[in-house]
């Protein structure tokens, strides 16, 4: 069952395990994340958007603008905002 989706900047970093955390926040400034207000931890597998663009800050990857996320299954989606425009 799909869980409800939320949007912000996610925030993706991998776990020793293999598994992944997507932290989702109301901005990323200077290449951390503010106002952390969803975690979706120990999935095993994050599908990003292609339309999505990633960013890299030490060990973690954080999209560049407003994403939804929510979780299928095992995994965790990133895609860009329904309502997004085409670039």
């Amino acid at each position: 069952m799909d869980m409800p989706t939320d949007r912000g900047y996610a925030v993706i970093s991998r776990n020793d395990d293999g598994t992944v955390n997507v932290k989702v926040s109301t901005a990323v400034e200077h290449g951390r994340p503010r106002g952390v207000y969803a975690e979706y931890a120990r999935a095993a597998s994050v599908r990003v958007d292609p339309a999505v663009h990633l960013a890299r800050a030490g060990t973690y990857r954080y999209t560049t603008s407003v994403v939804e996320v929510s979780s299928s299954g095992t995994s965790v989606v990133v895609r860009a905002p329904k309502d997004a425009l085409p670039s």
